[in-house]
Parts: structure tokens; sequence; C-alpha cells
């Protein structure tokens, strides 16, 4: 796979190679990513449901979802500390604050 490099239409401030967070769900079962975190850290997380275990998801890397699922393109700056999430594919991403608590 080639991967694009920063400032070449790559849409993350993060390198293609970062290592993300995916569900199994979405690696194993095809499904759809529905619910993107860029957490406090830095660290981006991909699943089809909010509520996710971290214990039972993969790392990859950042430039295998974005071209397996390019919809998270429109997510690329989602603030550290925030959450997207939308309904289907189809959908547009609604996006709010993580609690701080």
């Amino acid at each position: 796979m080639t991967t694009q490099e920063p400032g070449e239409g790559w849409p993350f401030d993060e390198s293609p190679e970062v290592a993300v967070f995916v569900t199994e769900e979405v690696l194993q079962e095809g499904l759809p990513v529905l619910w993107a975190m860029h957490d406090g850290d830095g660290d981006w997380l991909f699943g089809s449901v909010r509520d996710f275990d971290v214990q039972t998801s993969s790392q990859v890397p950042l430039a295998y979802v974005a071209a397996t699922h390019p919809g998270v393109a429109s997510v690329a700056d989602l603030p550290p500390g925030w959450i997207a999430e939308r309904d289907s594919p189809e959908s547009d991403w609604l996006r709010q604050e993580m609690d701080a608590s």
C-alpha cells in the first residue's frame, strides 16, 4: 500500500505510519468506522461503536485506516480530547469534547 506523506493531501497531522487503535469488529468483520476518539494523549481510536474495550483492539498504521475507511479523513482535524460519531458511513460526524471526569 502506498501512503501519502503529510503535506501531499494527507489530512492528518500525524504521520501515516503512526500506530492507531482499531476494534476487531472493524478489522476482522469489516464493520464501518462510526466512532473516532483523539484522546488527551494524542492517540487515535477507531471503532464501530462508542463503548469498546481498547484491550480487544489492535494497532495498525493510520494510513491503513484512512485507506480502508476514507470517511475518517473528515475527522482528521479532531482535537485531542474530543470524540466524533456518526450513525452510518453516509452520515455527518457529530463532534463533542470528552468528559473531563
